[in-house]
């Protein structure tokens, strides 16, 4: 279980796995050991209880984390093992509004720590940029301007995108013209499936004093889902958030920004056109993208890959997978072992670029 840096008031959770820019760290479901995903803004206080904590599902029970026990916490069993395909790793649910908003709650992503602050003891970390927030059904809500743009953004833990910018923003503004977007993809997965949007390289956006350039986006165009929403221009995820410790105060209603070591960072953008699964001892190929390295590999939607460049896939975490195929440079060929009908194949992938390295 967790550290703890303060007995009673101030509770730290060193050292958690930070996977897709979301930490995870263990925690007690009514008494019960449970390995949770930390997420702010969540619309519902969900929680999903793990396999054997069926009698705590859908019930109001204390949940612990470090020395502080928040009560009564509602708890799910919405989230399935798609989720945990999704991640690559196998986890018991997510935690948000309910135990952020008691509490000061800052995520410093460079030295994957959460740290957990009773409101009595809560300061603002000094020389912080400050953003002040609104709530839109539990999610944070700021003002930003993105490439001169004015734009109201969720702020979602729980995304492992930089930016996805909601479909009537887009439209408004031409956006995928404007930034010469690629084609329509899988770019995102939930508990309600995939989410598919037009990968694209931004200018800058500005929160506060703060730039963050050359962001890696996905475009929303559909008309249905939390996306489709006009009120808000864009959800950042955790993409954007690891280059800082974020700091949240939800009794004044206000998030910090300490630009941390990743803050310069060029954000890469997966190269191989492929959205992988976990799939056992192998990695599941839930979307090709049109034109993509993936497709010119002659990859389909339901190929299991089993090894690459002589790794087999089971040896690493889907994680690992993920930032090879964003990380690798363009031009990187990898051979591909893969299942398909029940035949073992081959293939040559040769990564390539999808989205340019700089704004258009």
């Amino acid at each position: 279980m967790a550290h703890i840096a303060e007995l009673m008031q101030v509770a730290k959770l060193g050292a958690p796995q930070n996977r897709y820019n979301h930490l995870k760290r263990n925690v007690l479901l009514g008494g019960i050991a449970a390995l949770g995903i930390i997420v702010a803004g969540v619309s519902l206080p969900h929680i999903g209880a793990a396999p054997d904590a069926a009698a705590a599902v859908n019930a109001a029970v204390p949940v612990t984390v470090a020395a502080v026990e928040v009560k009564p916490v509602r708890l799910s069993s919405d989230f399935s093992g798609r989720l945990a395909a999704v991640e690559g790793v196998e986890f018991d649910g997510l935690v948000g509004y309910e135990l952020f908003r008691r509490f000061g709650v800052q995520i410093d992503y460079a030295g994957s720590q959460l740290t957990i602050t009773e409101p009595e003891r809560f300061t603002a970390p000094a020389g912080a940029t400050e953003l002040p927030f609104e709530l839109d059904d539990h999610q944070p809500i700021v003002a930003g301007t993105l490439d001169g743009l004015p734009i109201r953004i969720s702020i979602d833990t729980g995304s492992r995108s930089s930016l996805t910018l909601h479909s009537p923003f887009v439209k408004k503004n031409a956006l995928l013209a404007r930034y010469g977007a690629n084609v329509e993809s899988v770019t995102g997965w939930g508990v309600g499936g995939a989410q598919r949007g037009y990968p694209a390289r931004l200018g800058s956006l500005q929160l506060g004093d703060l730039h963050v350039d050359g962001i890696a986006a996905d475009l929303f165009a559909g008309d249905k889902g939390s996306f489709a929403n006009p009120d808000i221009g864009g959800n950042i995820g955790g993409g954007v958030l690891r280059r800082f410790t974020v700091t949240f105060d939800y009794a004044n209603r206000r998030m910090y920004l300490e630009p941390n070591a990743h803050f310069g960072e060029f954000d890469n953008f997966d190269r191989s056109g492929l959205w992988l699964l976990g799939d056992g001892d192998a990695l599941k190929v839930a979307d090709v993208a049109a034109g993509s390295a993936g497709e010119q590999a002659g990859l389909h939607s339901g190929d299991r890959i089993t090894a690459i460049d002589g790794e087999a896939a089971a040896q690493h975490a889907l994680p690992h997978w993920h930032r090879l195929l964003a990380e690798a440079p363009a031009g990187t060929r990898l051979a591909l072992h893969f299942v398909r009908d029940g035949k073992e194949q081959t293939a040559q992938l040769a990564l390539a670029d999808r989205i340019p390295p700089n704004a258009k």
